[in-house]
């Protein structure tokens, strides 16, 4: 029997997907990393929303920050598998 998500938990998964996405987009084009509240405006969010979802994305080991300086946003390398 399939899992059922609950639909705030399957919106949480696609903001983090969206916010990743526009990480790497903004990266791709300025060559630095989006500010917190870049990421939030960039992906419709409030910027205590965003500061949520890129915690969790750094919990999840998808995102580095470095606490205290600014546009230190980075998307951690995807591992390629055999």
């Amino acid at each position: 029997m399939p899992v059922k998500v609950k639909p705030q938990v399957k919106m949480g998964i696609e903001r983090r997907k969206a916010i990743m996405s526009f990480i790497r987009e903004y990266i791709r084009e300025y060559h630095y990393a989006p500010s917190q509240r870049e990421i939030a405006e960039g992906v419709g969010i409030a910027k205590t929303a965003a500061t949520r979802h890129l915690d969790i994305l750094v919990e999840e080991g998808k995102l580095e920050m470095t606490p205290g300086v600014y546009r230190s946003v980075r998307p951690v390398p995807r591992r390629r598998t055999s």
